[in-house]
């Protein structure tokens, strides 16, 4: 019997669109307690460089606790920022 032979496998990278943008994961608590520390910051602090903490809303409901982290909400930073926030946001697309 003749073994058998994988096909080689197309290159990943041709089809991936170049991204500029790196996310870095923060501490969710670790945010909150800087904030109560430090004066209340505004608008025009935010524009002089000062990194906005997003938050991503987990969709599940799990059951139980956990030992780190109340829920599994993510708190993160897109670098860089000013990019990112001036992109246009699109609430729905289609997918060719």
């Amino acid at each position: 019997m003749a073994a058998a032979r994988k096909r080689p496998r197309p290159e990943v990278d041709e089809a991936r669109a170049e991204c500029p943008f790196s996310i870095r994961i923060v501490d969710g608590k670790e945010k909150e307690q800087k904030s109560k520390k430090r004066r209340k910051k505004t608008e025009a602090d935010e524009d002089d460089g000062i990194k906005k903490t997003l938050h991503q809303l987990s969709p599940f409901a799990p059951s139980g606790r956990f030992k780190t982290y109340e829920t599994m909400d993510v708190h993160y930073v897109v670098d860089p920022a000013k990019k990112w926030s001036d992109m246009t946001r699109y609430n729905s697309f289609v997918r060719a």
